[in-house]
C-alpha cells in the first residue's frame, strides 16, 4: 500500500497542457485555438479587401472612359493631358484598322470604339482642362468620324479660339468643310501644311486634298515630302502610286502598291491598280494572280476584262475568250452598254484569232450593235473576210491583244496594250 501510493504521488507529472477533465480541452488550448481563426479570418478579410481594391481600381483607374489620373514623380513624365490624347490616338487607331466589310458588326465595333474616345475626350475638356489644346484636336476627329460635324465644329472652333495658328487645328477645320462640302478646304490644308507646327501627317493630308484638286505636280511634292519624313500610311503610297501611274511610270507605282496589298486586307482598287502595273511591267502571270485574289474579294465584272487581257498575254485563249465573255453577259445584267461593247469586243478579237470566226462574228456583231465606233467597224470587216473565205483577211500571226473600242487600230489589228490608267483612279481616297 505504501509503496503503491508513493509511486502515485511521486510519479512524473502530466503537463499542463494535458491536464484537465478527459475531453475538455484547456483554457490555453481554447485561446492557442481562437488565436489561429482569428489569423485566418484576418487573412480572408485581407484577400477579400485585396479583391474590391482591384477592382476599384479597374473601374476608376482604368475605365477607358475616364480621364487618367495625374502621373507622380515616378511616372514617364506624360502630363494628364498627353496620357489621354495618347489612349484616344490608340482607340481611334484601332477603329480605323477595322475592315468596314466585314458587314454591320463590325461597323457597330467602329462606331462603339469612336463613340469611346469621344467620350474620354470631352470628360477630359469638360472637367479637368478648359484651355486645353492637345486633347481637343483628337475630339474632334472622333467627332468627324462619327459624322457628327456640329460638335466638331464647336470642337475645333474652341481649338483655333485658343490657338488660331494651330496646324492641327486648320488642318481639321479642312475636313469639316470637306465633310460638309463646302468651300475652301485646300486653303486650310495649304496653310496648316506651311506651319512651322506642320507634321508629315499634314503635309500628306494636303497632298491627298491636292491629288483630288487634280494639282497633280504640287501633290507629288507635298507626298514625297512627306514619304522621305518618315509617312507610308495609306494615303501616302496609294498617292504617289497613282501619281506614278497617271504618268505612265508603272515600275515606280508598282513596288508602292504591293507593299500595301501586303498590309491585311487591302481594297479591290488596290489590288486591281498593282495588278494593272504588273501587267504594263511585263509579268501577266504576277497580275492574274493578283486579279484572281481580287476576285475573290469582290466580283467586279471590270476584273474580268483585265483578267482576259493578262491571260491572252499569256496565250491562254481559251480561257480568255470565256472571261470576255463572262464579263459581257455581266454587264449585259446590269444594262451597261458601253462596257458589254468592249468585253464583246475582245471576246470577238480572241476567237478570231482561234480560228473560230462563227462565235467572233457573234461577238463583233453584239459589240457593233452596242457602240457605234470604228475600230469595233474595222475588225467585223476583218472578220466578216476571215468567215466567207477572203484570202486576205485569215491571220497569219498570233496577234497581241486588241484594242479597246475608241482605240487607233491599225490594219493589223496589232495595236500596243492600253497603257491608259483605269477610270476613276484619282477619285479614290
Amino acid at each position: 500500500m505504501s509503496d503503491t501510493k508513493a509511486s502515485q504521488n511521486h510519479g512524473p507529472k502530466p503537463s499542463s497542457r494535458h491536464s484537465g477533465k478527459a475531453g475538455k480541452p484547456s483554457q490555453s488550448g481554447q485561446a492557442g485555438r481562437s488565436a489561429m481563426a482569428r489569423r485566418r479570418m484576418t487573412g480572408i478579410l485581407l484577400a477579400a479587401t485585396a479583391a474590391v481594391i482591384a477592382a476599384t481600381v479597374y473601374v476608376v483607374v482604368w475605365d477607358p472612359l475616364r480621364p487618367p489620373p495625374a502621373p507622380s514623380h515616378m511616372d514617364t513624365g506624360l502630363s494628364r493631358g498627353e496620357q489621354v490624347r495618347r489612349k484616344m490616338e490608340e482607340v481611334i487607331a484601332a477603329a480605323d484598322a477595322i475592315d468596314p466589310r466585314g458587314g454591320p458588326a463590325s461597323l457597330a465595333e467602329r462606331q462603339i470604339s469612336y463613340e469611346q474616345a469621344a467620350e474620354l475626350g470631352k470628360r477630359f475638356v469638360q472637367l479637368a482642362d478648359q484651355r486645353d489644346m492637345l486633347v481637343r484636336p483628337v475630339l474632334a476627329k472622333a467627332l468627324l468620324r462619327l459624322g457628327r460635324l456640329d460638335d466638331a465644329e464647336k470642337t475645333i472652333n474652341a481649338l483655333l479660339k485658343l490657338a488660331p495658328l494651330s496646324a492641327e487645328g486648320l488642318c481639321l477645320k479642312g475636313e469639316l468643310i470637306e465633310a460638309c462640302r463646302g468651300q475652301g478646304a485646300l486653303e486650310q490644308f495649304r496653310r496648316a501644311a506651311e506651319s512651322d507646327q506642320a507634321t508629315p501627317d499634314i503635309w500628306a493630308r494636303y497632298g491627298s486634298a491636292l491629288v483630288a484638286a487634280e494639282q497633280f505636280d504640287r501633290a507629288e511634292a507635298m507626298l514625297l515630302k512627306a514619304f522621305h519624313a518618315g509617312c507610308k500610311d495609306h494615303q501616302v503610297l496609294w498617292g504617289l502610286a497613282a501619281l506614278a501611274m497617271r504618268a505612265g511610270k508603272f515600275d515606280q507605282a508598282e513596288p508602292r502598291l504591293a507593299e500595301l496589298a501586303g498590309r491585311g486586307n487591302p481594297s479591290t482598287l488596290v489590288l486591281t491598280m498593282l495588278a494593272q502595273c504588273q501587267k504594263e511591267n511585263a509579268k501577266p502571270a504576277e497580275a492574274e494572280k493578283t486579279l484572281r485574289r481580287a476576285l475573290a474579294q469582290e466580283g467586279k465584272p471590270g476584273l474580268y476584262i483585265l483578267l482576259g487581257d493578262v491571260l491572252q498575254l499569256q496565250r491562254k485563249y481559251q480561257e480568255a475568250a470565256k472571261t470576255f465573255v463572262r464579263a459581257a453577259e455581266i454587264f449585259a445584267e446590269a444594262d451597261e452598254t458601253t462596257m458589254e461593247a468592249e468585253a464583246s469586243y475582245k471576246a470577238a478579237g480572241v476567237y478570231y484569232l482561234l480560228d473560230r470566226h462563227g462565235l467572233a462574228m457573234k461577238y463583233i456583231d453584239r459589240a457593233a450593235a452596242l457602240v457605234d465606233d470604228p475600230a469595233v467597224r474595222q475588225r467585223q470587216r476583218k472578220i466578216e473576210g476571215a468567215r466567207f473565205g477572203q484570202p486576205d483577211a485569215a491571220p497569219t500571226q498570233v496577234l497581241p491583244p486588241p484594242s479597246p473600242p475608241g482605240a487607233a487600230a491599225n490594219d493589223a489589228d496589232a495595236a500596243q496594250p492600253n497603257t491608259r490608267p483605269a477610270k476613276g483612279l484619282l477619285d479614290f481616297k
